[in-house]
């Protein structure tokens, strides 16, 4: 009789016919689920071990694969397969059976971070996605993506910028918060299509011990009531996976200079598996407390492009080459891989490449997407 010591052997077991990362997320050590995923993916576990087990040919008769017979005796096969759980697509967590909200749109919310007036800001830690992109002034500003949960409170929300409006196919069809914009920026989102909302509507609110121009707030519950058609979930965001990262180097501090007054560093919690930001030397600490985490860290390196508008100070308003390819930095899990982004015009599809040629995985859970100017720097240790 073989041994099964440990859940181990049968990730093992069934690795070859069912996805890994959806077992591999099924146990509260393999994973920082909440209890009720944890008690959602220990159940799917279960039943692909369980089926596992049938079709093992290790072990007594009870643990071998059913065989029927067929006409005049002849003997048949069969094999049972047990289907992956679904996942989330922006952050390959599993959706919980029967979910009202598997369906539901993307929403994209514009968030300030600029000057002190922005801190602290509400919402980040619950975004599945956050893009971070240089604007005019060698400030930053945030793109804080929801989708497999929502926040009560999220902002300081901000004005649109050009390259909002490039990345919204990579989240299907989402809905778009912001507060105001140049008249040729919010032509460009009209002419795209987008379903969005901006300050001076119902799903907007200010918090009046704000300093104005950085009191707006919004929830995720206020914009999906605002477009009740949920029926459009973004595409799958990545290849997540919890293997290590082939070929990857220690990366358990990362700065990210992306101008002379925007200086990020994350640093590695290998107890929570995710990374927490320091911003400008300071923990970057949230409205409820909690200071600003991802799983993932994703550096895609951009061109600057001219687009002729300025803001008020005279300032140039940058837009960001998103199409084309680059390089492209994957940091998860404490290491950190050098590699290829790829994109097509308009595309849905981002793609992230190994020196290999190979897909780059992420780990289920958040991540930050930094759109580094190509004379930035960044540094891994």
């Amino acid at each position: 009789m073989c041994q099964h010591g440990s859940l181990d052997h049968y990730y093992r077991l069934v690795d070859k016919s069912v996805d890994s990362r959806y077992l591999e997320a099924a146990t509260p050590e393999r994973s920082r689920l909440s209890p009720l995923h944890v008690r959602i993916a220990a159940g799917t576990a279960a039943l692909v071990v369980a089926s596992a087990l049938m079709l093992s040919s290790c072990g007594p008769r009870h643990m071998r694969a059913r065989k029927a017979t067929g006409p005049a005796g002849s003997v048949a096969s069969t094999t049972v397969t047990t289907p992956p759980q679904p996942v989330w697509p922006l952050t390959g967590m599993p959706i919980p059976p029967g979910s009202p909200d598997a369906q539901r749109r993307a929403v994209a919310v514009k968030i300030d971070n600029e000057t002190r007036f922005s801190q602290p800001q509400w919402g980040l830690n619950h975004a599945d996605l956050i893009v971070e992109e240089v604007t005019e002034g060698s400030g930053t500003r945030f793109m804080a993506v929801f989708q497999s949960q929502g926040a009560d409170k999220i902002g300081p929300v901000r004005s649109v910028r050009p390259v909002d409006v490039k990345l919204r196919q990579i989240l299907g069809k989402p809905i778009l918060a912001f507060s105001g914009g140049q008249p040729a920026i919010l032509d460009m989102v009209k002419a795209a299509g987008i379903d969005y909302f901006t300050e001076g509507t119902a799903t907007m609110n200010r918090d009046r011990s704000r300093k104005s121009g950085h009191d707006v707030f919004t929830s995720t519950d206020a914009l999906w009531a605002a477009v009740p058609d949920n029926a459009t979930p973004p595409p799958l965001f990545a290849n997540f996976s919890q293997a290590p990262l082939v070929g990857g180097r220690a990366a358990n501090n990362v700065s990210i200079n992306l101008t002379p007054i925007e200086k990020s560093k994350w640093v590695y919690d290998s107890s929570a598996g995710k990374y927490t930001r320091l911003y400008n030397g300071s923990p970057q600490i949230l409205g409820d407390g909690s200071q600003l985490q991802a799983n993932n860290i994703v550096v895609q390196v951009v061109d600057e492009l001219q687009t002729g508008l300025f803001d008020v100070l005279k300032a140039p308003v940058p837009d960001w080459q998103v199409f084309g390819s680059g390089k492209v930095y994957v940091i998860r899990n404490g290491q950190a891989v050098e590699g290829h982004w790829e994109r097509a015009p308009d595309s849905p599809h981002l793609s992230l490449t190994g020196p290999d040629g190979k897909p780059l995985t992420l780990s289920p859970g958040s991540t930050w997407l930094s759109l580094l100017p190509s004379k930035s720097s960044i540094d891994i240790q």
